[in-house]
C-alpha cells in the first residue's frame, strides 16, 4: 500500500495539475503510510550503522541487507531510498574504482576498444564515453580523433570537417591556432580540459579498492555471458526481482564510475573552474549540519527560450513550475533547504524565487553569463544546432574562441556543483541531467534520491546521448 500510494504522488509530481496542484499533492501525501509532512531528519543527520559498507558491497555480496523494496524503487517513477538506508551508505569509504580501471590498461593480456570524438558537446561525450567504457569492459577504452559524425545540418559544410580540431577545443589554450589545419590532437583536444589515461599516476590499492575491485570484476565476467544483464538489453524493470534489481543497480555504479574516472580535469582546467565557481557565495558552508542541498535542471540553450517559449518540436522543454513541485515533493522528504539551478538563463532563477521563496536558490547563471543565442535555420521555426554554429562561426578569421572557452568552463562548473547535491531533480531526455546523475553518483557512491528516475535509461545508452558516427561502436 505504501509503495502503491508513492507512486501515485509521483505521478502528480511529473504531471502536475494546473487547478489546485498543492492541494492535490498534500491530500495524496496524507493518506500515504510511506510519507509524512513532517520530513524525516535529513541524511546528514541520522546516526550510522555500525556497518558502513559501500552500497556496491551490498548489491553484489548477497549476506548484507538491503532495503526489501529495492526492486520497487527502480522501477518507480522516481528513485527515493529512505534517509536511514542513505545515512548507512553516505557513511561508507568510497575508493571507487580508479585501481581496478588502471589494472585493466596496464595488463598486456588486454585489447583496447577504440571510441572517437564527434561533434557532440561535452556534456553527451561525457554521458556516451562513461557508458563506452562500461561496455567495453573489461577491455579497456581508448579515445581517439580524427572521425566526426555529421548530422543532417552538416552536409552544408565541407568534408573537411571530418578532420579539423574538435569544435570544442578551439579556444586559446587548446587548438585555436590550428582550425585551418586538417588534423586534431587527442591531447590538445580531449586532453585539454580532462586527463587522459596515459598521463596519470597510479592510484593507491586499498583493502577496500581490492575487494571491491575483485567482485566488479566478477560480476562484469558474468555480465558478459548472461544475456539478461547485457548493457544492449531493454530489461523490462517492473519484472526484477531482488537479485536481478541489485545486479542493475551495480550495473548503474559502475557506469557512474566510469563517469568518475573520465570526469579528471587537467590541474589548469581544475583552476578556471574552481576561478567561474568562487564567483557563487551563497553555496552552505562545509560546517552546515542542516543544509540539504538540491539540484534542478533546467533544459533551455538551444532547445528553448525562456519557461519554455520558442521551443523546438520533438525536444522536451519542462516548465519550472513543474520542477518546484518535484522539488517540493523531495522536500517533504528529505528537508530541502537550499536548491542550485543548473540553466543558462538567469530568468529562470527569479522565476523559481517568485514560485517558492521558502527555498535559498543559487546558480552560477546569475553571475556568469554563458548562454549562447543560436540564430533560426533558414526556411525553418527550429534554432539552429550549437555546435552546428560554432563550427561555422570559428571559421571566420575574427573568431577568438572565448565564446567556447566560458561556455565550457560553465557547463564543467555547473556539473562539479550540481554533483554535489544531496538530491536531484532533473530533466527528461537531457544528456546533461544523465551527467549530473553519474557524476553525483560516482562520487558519493550510491544512487542518490532524484525525480524523474533515470535508472531505465542509465543502462542502455539512449541515441539522444549517443557517440556514433564512423569508428564509433554499435549503439554508441
Amino acid at each position: 500500500v505504501g509503495i502503491g500510494c508513492k507512486l501515485a504522488v509521483m505521478r502528480v509530481m511529473m504531471r502536475p495539475w494546473v487547478v489546485c496542484q498543492r492541494c492535490i499533492f498534500v491530500l495524496l501525501l496524507s493518506s500515504c503510510p510511506v510519507f509524512s509532512l513532517r520530513p524525516e531528519p535529513s541524511h546528514s543527520q541520522l546516526k550510522p550503522s555500525k556497518v558502513n559498507n559501500p552500497e556496491i558491497i551490498r548489491l553484489l555480496e548477497p549476506k548484507h541487507a538491503l532495503p526489501t523494496h529495492l526492486p520497487s524503487l527502480v522501477s518507480s517513477p522516481a528513485y527515493l531510498p529512505s534517509n536511514s538506508y542513505i545515512a548507512q551508505v553516505s557513511k561508507a569509504d568510497n575508493p571507487g574504482l580508479a585501481s581496478y580501471f588502471w589494472n585493466l590498461s596496464h595488463d598486456a593480456s588486454n585489447t583496447p576498444e577504440s571510441v572517437h570524438l564527434t561533434i557532440s558537446p561535452v556534456g553527451k561525450h561525457l554521458a556516451a564515453l562513461s557508458m563506452n567504457l562500461f561496455r567495453n569492459l573489461p577491455n579497456p577504452t581508448v579515445l581517439e580523433s580524427g572521425k566526426i559524425h555529421k548530422p543532417l545540418e552538416f552536409s552544408l559544410l565541407p568534408l573537411a570537417i571530418s578532420t579539423t580540431p574538435w569544435v570544442w577545443s578551439r579556444i586559446d589554450r587548446c587548438q585555436l591556432r590550428k582550425i585551418s589545419n586538417q588534423t586534431d590532437s587527442i591531447d590538445k583536444s580531449w586532453g585539454c580540459y580532462f586527463k587522459l589515461p596515459q598521463h596519470r599516476s597510479q592510484p593507491p590499492q586499498t583493502p577496500a579498492s581490492e575487494r571491491i575491485s575483485s567482485l566488479v570484476d566478477t560480476f562484469i565476467q558474468e555480465r558478459n555471458t548472461d544475456k539478461h544483464l547485457s548493457s544492449k538489453q531493454d530489461q523490462d524493470l517492473r519484472a526484477l526481482n531482488q537479485v536481478q534489481a541489485s545486479k542493475y543497480l551495480a550495473s548503474q555504479y559502475i557506469i557512474a564510475m566510469c563517469f568518475r574516472h573520465i570526469f579528471t580535469l587537467t590541474s589548469e582546467t581544475q583552476s578556471r573552474v574552481e576561478a567561474v565557481q568562487s564567483l557563487l557565495t551563497t553555496w552552505p558552508k562545509s560546517d552546515d549540519k542542516n543544509a540539504v542541498v538540491a539540484s534542478v535542471h533546467i533544459r533551455r540553450g538551444d532547445v528553448a527560450g525562456f519557461n519554455c517559449s520558442h521551443k523546438q518540436v520533438f525536444r522536451p522543454c519542462t516548465y519550472m513550475h513543474e520542477q518546484v513541485m518535484r522539488l517540493r515533493g523531495l522536500q517533504e522528504i528529505y528537508g530541502v533547504t537550499h536548491v542550485y539551478v543548473m540553466t543558462e538563463n538567469a530568468q529562470e532563477v527569479e522565476l523559481a524565487r517568485d514560485l517558492a521563496p521558502e527555498f535559498t536558490w543559487m546558480s552560477l547563471a546569475e553571475v556568469y553569463s554563458t548562454e549562447i543565442s543560436t540564430p533560426i535555420l533558414p526556411g525553418s521555426d527550429e534554432k539552429m544546432n550549437i555546435e552546428f554554429y560554432l563550427h561555422l562561426l570559428s571559421q571566420q578569421s575574427s573568431f577568438d574562441g572565448k565564446i567556447i572557452e566560458k561556455h565550457v568552463y560553465g557547463l564543467l562548473a555547473d556539473l562539479d556543483f550540481a554533483s554535489r547535491a544531496d538530491v536531484h531533480v532533473l530533466e527528461i531526455l537531457s544528456c546533461t541531467s544523465l551527467s549530473t546523475m553519474r557524476l553525483s553518483h560516482g562520487r558519493k557512491g550510491y544512487m542518490p534520491p532524484h525525480v524523474p528516475s533515470v535508472t531505465r535509461k542509465m543502462l542502455r545508452e539512449p541515441s539522444f546521448c549517443g557517440m556514433g558516427g564512423p569508428g564509433a561502436k554499435e549503439g554508441g
